[in-house]
């Protein structure tokens, strides 16, 4: 999961400050859920989503009661939905009929809040799922009740407004942690709205960049490319999480290290050119590359001299392009013979005898399979 989409959304960044602050006031809501669903012809079916589990959900972690009308809630919160499932008809393969599969779906609807009798806020969400060209004779169902209902509601924007809704009631971080634990999103212009109504949002990064669950630490991350901080206090934390147990989250803290320009991270890097992982070694050499440290260099070069993999040593001698301002590209033999030159240092090749074993494997596995072909010609037995 992560914390940002690219959707467009009514969020609470598009408002004004005085909206925000009446929404900050609130403290107990009554909430209106109206939804209906039709077959493909129009007739209702017996179907429903968990919206207001969800929306009870959303409002009870921000702290907000949720009580009846009758009992003078500060806001009232409106959700109207419709549903329509959509139907084909498929031909099995030499059957000479057609069959009805309900197996698409479109669900529009909106939200609204009102405080007393003024409408605060009011947005619509919508989103569809055609039925395919395609399908086999397996797959599908004749009930519209079956249709993809689900799948369709949770590709439209309904939490994302939800979350932008009462967000500014709560900050940043708790947005980030309810965003997780509801498995849903926040529209980037909300949460850079947040990062700077917050008073030392680094500290807030630094705390949720030290939280052990995945989904928290991909926000988190995704928050710093949104806004980057020079803080030397995050740059700490994400050096620690360069030795996360997840390859992914490594990854994500290696390429932050680089785009942010962390030269305190450089030693750190330079460690990570030696991972058992390709990619983590990858990442590594270009987060180098962007930090332009000349004390990359030399690990650099032993990285070239050591490694068969073009995936690998091609990044390397990028990044030492970018850090020598010299040009001999992907030439491994000019770069080392300039080192040695300039400074009468050896770059001992060498490669790395699990690689090297790989490398050969998978050259081997290459002949048999063109021997197998026929290639050359006439070597295949008949």
């Amino acid at each position: 999961m992560m914390l940002c989409s690219s959707a467009p959304v009514t969020s609470m960044a598009d408002m004004d400050v005085q909206l925000r602050e009446q929404m900050s006031e609130i403290d107990s809501i009554s909430v209106s859920i109206d939804q209906a669903f039709t077959d493909h012809e129009g007739s209702p079916i017996g179907f429903s989503l968990p919206i207001h589990a969800q929306t009870m959900a959303v409002l009870s972690h921000w702290g907000i009661d949720i009580v009846s009308p009758d009992m003078s809630p500060n806001a009232t919160l409106n959700i109207e939905l419709r549903g329509a499932a959509l139907a084909a008809r498929y031909a099995p393969p030499g059957s000479g009929y057609a069959i009805l599969r309900f197996v698409g779906a479109e669900i529009t609807g909106r939200t609204t809040l009102s405080v007393g009798d003024d409408q605060i806020f009011a947005s619509g969400f919508e989103a569809q799922h055609k039925p395919p060209s395609h399908l086999s004779i397996s797959e599908g169902s004749d009930k519209p009740t079956d249709a993809p209902f689900l799948t369709v509601y949770e590709s439209s924007e309904f939490r994302t407004q939800l979350l932008d809704l009462t967000a500014h009631k709560v900050g940043l971080r708790s947005l980030v942690l309810a965003s997780a634990e509801l498995d849903s999103i926040a529209h980037p212009d909300l949460v850079l709205d947040l990062v700077n109504a917050e008073t030392n949002p680094e500290g807030v990064i630094v705390d949720l960049l030290g939280d052990e669950r995945q989904e928290v630490l991909d926000s988190a991350m995704s928050i710093l490319e949104i806004k980057s901080s020079g803080s030397e206090a995050v740059a700490e934390a994400l050096m620690l999480l360069t030795g996360h147990t997840s390859d992914g989250i490594k990854i994500k803290a290696v390429d932050l290290l680089g785009i942010l320009g962390y030269s305190s991270a450089v030693e750190v890097l330079i460690d990570l050119l030696k991972y058992s992982t390709e990619d983590v070694r990858r990442s590594a050499a270009v987060a180098l590359g962007r930090i332009r440290s000349e004390q990359a260099i030399q690990p650099l070069l032993e990285t070239i001299a050591s490694t068969i993999n073009p995936t690998i040593t091609d990044p390397a001698m990028v990044a030492l392009e970018k850090i020598t301002k010299r040009g001999f590209g992907r030439d491994e033999e000019k770069w080392i013979e300039w080192w040695e030159s300039s400074t009468g240092m050896k770059i001992e090749k060498y490669t790395n005898p699990q690689e090297q074993s790989n490398f050969w494997f998978a050259l081997i596995l290459v002949a048999v399979g063109l021997v197998w072909l026929g290639w050359p010609r006439g070597t295949r037995s008949p």
